[in-house]
């Protein structure tokens, strides 16, 4: 693979960690919108000294959002008494400070994650819900597979594009940045 300063990653959090969280943890808030308890968690452990930094992290798709029949999202299934279901899918595009190996950039924002903590579980001391990838399939976009999806998500009004600078590096080992800070108001379901 080559070495680029401009990488995109498309997560696929599909596993967990932590306790199912029962209906019963989220508040009414909550329960009418995920991002209230949702954090993403960007883990960067790079592989030795000197390392490049990450300077700017965009968030291309919130990995919330559904779209149609492509991107299922994370939502609250208020029917269910483990309401929380999808499977989360941020895009993020990373901008390094100089070239690293793609592959070898994927190794080490490997454990990002989503994190679910409701008020309850904050009040109560409780271990926080984890989506992470388990499996290996997050994966590394082309620049023309980032483009061609950030058009399709700009026709279904699905194109986050928040952007978090950096100016002295990403700080390494998890920078988390609350959902209400970057995604999209959720539509109803």
């Amino acid at each position: 693979m080559p070495a680029r300063k401009d990488i995109t990653i498309r997560f696929c959090l599909n596993k967990s960690e932590g306790e199912i969280i029962e209906k019963s943890k989220f508040s009414r808030k909550e329960l009418a919108d995920v991002r209230k308890c949702l954090a993403l968690v960007l883990t960067y452990v790079p592989p030795g000294q000197p390392s490049p930094k990450i300077i700017s992290v965009q968030i291309i798709h919130d990995g919330i959002t559904p779209v149609e029949d492509e991107i299922e999202g994370y939502f609250i299934d208020r029917e269910c008494d483990y309401p929380l279901d999808g499977y989360p899918t941020p895009v993020v595009r990373f901008l390094l400070d100089r070239a690293m190996d793609e592959e070898e950039f994927l190794q080490c924002v490997f454990e990002t994650s989503f994190c679910v903590r409701t008020e309850s579980m904050e009040e109560n001391d409780e271990e926080s819900y984890f989506a992470e990838d388990h499996n290996g399939y997050s994966a590394i976009l082309t620049k023309k597979e980032r483009d061609h999806l950030i058009s399709y998500l700009l026709v279904n009004d699905a194109y986050c594009g928040k952007t978090f600078e950096f100016p002295a590096g990403m700080p390494e080992c998890g920078h988390l940045i609350p959902a209400t800070e970057y995604a999209l108001k959720p539509k109803t379901r």
